[in-house]
């Protein structure tokens, strides 16, 4: 009961202390000190001056008036919208960062509290730590402030605690020596009692005194406040006073600019002005500025100048209108004049191209009434009598076509200058009537009986032009038909004499043959006939049909007209014997040709099965390659490329047993005497097998696509698992290197051979192969095989062997600085010196570590930046790796095409670049690099790095920025 009641008194003494003080925290002070802090590394950094420095979450915030290392210090409030335990006053490098060193959880005070401190933000409350507000200064001169009032508040505590402490102490004795406790604890009570009333007596004495004291602040405060509504009243009746006087101005000023709109009004019309409306225009203008000028005020002189300026350019302009009239007018005239002239030009043209036109009409008129007449001659019995008296129709015509040809020559000619022509008749008077142009159509006995067609030529158009074009066409269309008409009918002559001719010939051998002059032949005399005129020996039954099919019954022979007929019949009789004579040579040559056929037809079957046997092969071949991406999931690289050999030997051989064919489907046409009637035969099968060949061709040229594009997947696969291994076998070296504190030299030389300056892959495989193994860990059971493979991944150059330098540049690790951190010269951050901050971006390289800070438990490194080389050490991450200041996994992309090269300088000397295996290697825009040495500036001014393609592992120098700034190289995002 006791120690209740103690615990209820420092719980009203604490609450007394607070209502006679305000609340225990900053207030509206400016500034304050942070004191007490003892913690070796966050107390230098915490504790010093602060001043008010912005706000956040509706409270201020407040800054370090001077840095610690370099770093920005603040103090903040935080509401609960991320939780209540990441709530409250806290103290860090920047507001909202996740870096903090202290931190108060109370949430009620407007500014931070005085007391309730946690420094580091994990470790309990520490009494000791207070903020003192205005300064430790300020508060030496302030007596019974709050920095008093707080300091009793502690011993109010820590009385009440030893009090409590006494009385468990007299609780434990109170069996062995109860009436001494008793008397003893009478005397305490009565002694805390007194206590106790004498420290209410000098609460309620500080109360009364804050009361007072308040009561003095709210009077200066209401006069205070009196004095500022009076300040306001005086500032409130100027504003009024100044915001008339700028309407007044203002309206005064709308007044002018009305009337310089007026002017400029009229002003539009001005620069529209013509030489018809010049005066009225100006009238007006002048008008409407005499009336606005005087209110234009400040801009009278700006208008009269405008004005003057404008009316100046109105009348130059109006002059040049004037001008340009008169001009166009000239211009006009002497148009109406050539045109005039080239029309009186085209009338004489066309005159004299009608005449031409009357004349080649004349000539057509007289070619055809000479045909006709040739026509109508019919006693022409030879060619050449036809051809005599065709020859004066043939002259007339090439006379027509002549003229024709001159009409079109002259309109080819001419034509141009006749198309100034007039399109349409000259126009009537305009007082004609109905009746007047009636009478106009009307022949008139003073127009001497002209048609009005030689009224349209005396007066003519285009349209008579044209006209007058088509009677031309017309003209040589009928002198063109009338030169075919002749031909025909010289033709149609000629037959005529031709068969005249033929006639006679025919009654004068059937006279011949006729020796009893009968007018019959006889079948003796058709005979004869037959033997001495068709050189043929008509049997006597073929003799009897050809009598029977032609003389008609009763009669005793063949006559004169049924002569052709016999004829006839003769000649095919004799035909019939020749066929039959033809066959029987032609059975021979089959039978002939049959022999020779099946022994080509043999050979031809021999190739077939030799084709059909590579088919079988090929096809077989074809399956192989197409389930070879199938099966390649399933096998390692090594196995792909002994398969992708195995293959290539097959397609090689199906490619020769192919050959082998061709050459022998050729043999066989060679040395030999083939019938032509079987040479085509015989080629066409040849090409069938060749077409079939060549269809096996193309499948062996795909199996090999196929062959060699799994062969790059294999290469690949093979460059996968390489870099697979050479990260596993990075990773045993760098674990064997950090546990024995290695560095990248001593490790090189454990793993190389005494009395050698570099080690191969046996080197690599037998130190590897050696060092303890972890069950279960894939990457510690890797094989003097797998060992061997992951050497590809340390020889970067292809020497077989790796150099120190070369070693050393493949086990540094290049990182990106992803948040700001100081580069300091020392591991430890208390005994640290800062050397510069590391930006956002920068790339620095690893040098030693990471390794834990052993008194704040982070990870830190020791580093070279790339750019303005600085070495020192730098915080990776923070602890328990909540913040990341550093991350792996630099890279670089091309952004202009460039090239990689095997030597740091590009006009290296010839010796030196062959000493290398000199080469030069295109980079496309896109690809990815990997950083193998820091950025360095050659003699020509070019910043060049030696990096590693990604793509294909080729390791070179390039040039990342040009003399001229351009950059061909960034950092990857």
């Amino acid at each position: 009961a006791e120690h209740a009641q103690q615990q209820q008194q420092v719980q009203q003494q604490q609450q007394a202390a607070a209502a006679g003080s305000g609340q225990a925290e900053v207030g509206s002070a400016q500034r304050f000190s942070f004191t007490g802090v003892k913690h070796d590394v966050v107390g230098p950094i915490i504790n010093g001056e602060y001043q008010v420095a912005g706000s956040n979450h509706g409270k201020p915030a407040y800054k370090k008036e001077t840095a610690a290392n370099g770093l920005v210090v603040m103090v903040y409030y935080w509401d609960e919208r991320d939780g209540t335990p990441n709530s409250g006053w806290w103290v860090g490098p920047q507001i909202g960062g996740n870096m903090v060193w202290a931190h108060n959880a109370n949430l009620t005070t407007s500014s931070p509290p005085l007391t309730g401190w946690q420094a580091p933000h994990s470790s309990p409350i520490d009494p000791t730590i207070t903020l003192v507000p205005g300064g430790g200064a300020a508060q030496a001169q302030q007596p019974q402030t709050q920095q008093q009032l707080l300091q009793q508040q502690i011993q109010q505590q820590q009385l009440a605690q030893q009090q409590a402490l006494q009385q468990q102490q007299a609780q434990q004795m109170q069996h062995v020596q109860h009436q001494q406790q008793a008397w003893a604890m009478q005397q305490r009570m009565m002694q805390q009692q007194l206590l106790a009333q004498q420290q209410r007596q000098q609460v309620e004495e500080k109360r009364a005194q804050l009361e007072a004291l308040n009561r003095l602040r709210v009077a200066e405060q209401q006069a205070k406040m009196a004095e500022q509504k009076r300040l306001q009243e005086e500032m409130q009746r100027k504003r009024i006073e100044e915001q008339r006087l700028k309407m007044e101005e203002m309206r005064r000023q709308q007044a002018e600019a009305q009337s310089v709109m007026n002017i400029r009004r009229a002003f539009h019309k001005v620069r529209s002005m013509t030489p018809e409306n010049f005066d009225s225009i100006k009238d007006e203008l002048m008008q409407q500025f005499t009336a606005e000028f005087e209110k234009c005020g400040s801009q009278q002189a700006a208008i009269q100048a405008e004005c003057d300026k404008l009316l100046e350019e109105a009348s130059q302009r109006v002059e040049q209108v004037k001008e340009q009239r008169a001009k166009e007018e000239a211009a006009r005239q002497e148009a109406i004049r050539k045109q005039k002239e080239a029309a009186d030009n085209a009338k004489r043209l066309f005159i004299d191209f009608v005449q031409l036109v009357k004349v080649a009409e004349a000539a057509v008129k007289e070619l055809a009434e000479s045909r006709a007449k040739f026509d109508e001659q019919g006693n022409l019995r030879t060619e050449a009598e036809v051809s005599r008296a065709a020859a004066p129709v043939e002259a007339l015509g090439e006379e027509a076509a002549s003229k024709a040809n001159t009409c079109f020559e002259f309109l080819k000619e001419k034509g141009a200058d006749m198309k100034m022509l007039p399109t349409t008749m000259p126009p009537k008077p305009k007082d004609a009537t109905p009746e007047t142009e009636k009478a106009d159509s009307q022949p008139d006995e003073k127009d001497d009986g002209k048609s009005s067609e030689e009224k349209e030529l005396e007066n003519p158009t285009l349209m008579t032009l044209q006209k007058v074009q088509l009677r031309v066409n017309q003209c040589k269309g009928q002198v063109e038909q009338e030169v075919r008409n002749l031909k025909k009918s010289m033709q149609n002559a000629v037959k005529r004499a031709f068969a005249l001719v033929d006639k006679q010939a025919a009654k004068a051998v059937f006279d011949k043959y006729d020796k009893d002059n009968d007018g019959l032949l006889s079948k003796k005399e058709a005979t004869a006939f037959a033997k001495s005129e068709c050189k043929t020996m008509v049997s006597e039954s073929d003799m009897t049909l050809a009598f029977k099919a032609i003389v008609a019954e009763g009669s005793k022979g063949v006559k004169e007209q049924e002569f052709q007929a016999l004829k006839a019949s003769i000649l095919v009789a004799r035909e019939r014997a020749r066929d039959a004579e033809r066959k029987k040579q032609r059975e021979a040559r089959e039978k002939e040709l049959e022999g020779q056929k099946t022994e080509l037809q043999n050979e031809l079957k021999h190739l077939q099965q030799r084709y059909s046997e590579v088919e079988k092969a090929i096809q077989e071949l074809n399956k192989t390659t197409t389930t070879l991406s199938i099966k390649a999931k399933g096998m390692k690289s090594t196995e792909m490329l002994e398969r992708a050999a195995e293959v290539e030997q097959s397609i090689k051989a199906s490619q020769a047993e192919i050959a082998d064919v061709e050459k022998d489907i050729v043999a066989t046409s060679e040395g030999k005497d083939i019938a032509e009637e079987l040479q085509k035969w015989h080629d066409t099968e040849k090409r069938k097998l060749s077409v079939s060949l060549k269809g096996l061709e193309a499948i062996c040229t795909r199996a090999s696509q196929m062959t060699d594009k799994f062969k790059v997947d294999a290469s690949k696969k093979d460059a996968g698992e390489v870099r697979a291994l050479g990260e596993k076998a990075m990773e045993v070296l760098k674990q064997y290197k950090a546990d024995n504190k290695l560095t990248t030299a001593e490790l090189f030389a454990s793993i190389k051979q005494d009395d050698a300056d570099c080690f191969d892959a046996d080197d690599l495989a037998a130190f590897a192969v050696k060092l303890p193994k972890v069950d279960g860990d894939e990457v510690s059971a890797l094989t003097e095989e797998d060992l061997r493979r992951a050497f590809r991944s340390f020889d970067e150059e292809r020497s077989g062997s790796v150099s120190a330098a070369a070693f050393e540049a493949v086990m540094s690790v290049m990182m990106k600085v992803v948040k700001e951190v100081i580069l300091t010269e020392a591991l430890k951050i208390k005994d640290a010196k800062a050397v510069r901050r590391l930006e956002v971006g920068e790339i620095v390289q690893v040098l030693e570590g990471p390794v834990q800070e052993e008194t704040s438990e982070i990870m830190r490194a020791r580093v070279k930046t790339v750019e303005n080389v600085a070495e020192g050490w730098v915080t990776v991450s923070g602890k328990a790796g909540d913040s990341v200041f550093l991350q792996e996994g630099v890279a670089y992309k091309v952004i202009k095409e460039t090239i990689l090269t095997d030597s740091f300088e590009l006009d290296a000397p010839k010796d030196e670049a062959s000493k290398a295996n000199a080469f030069t290697r295109k980079l496309k825009p896109g690809e990815m690099l990997e950083p193998r040495e820091a950025s360095k500036q050659t003699a020509s001014g070019l910043v060049r790095m030696k990096c590693k393609v990604k793509s294909d592992g080729t390791v070179g120098f390039v040039t990342s920025v040009g003399n001229t700034g351009i950059k061909f190289v960034e950092l990857a995002v």
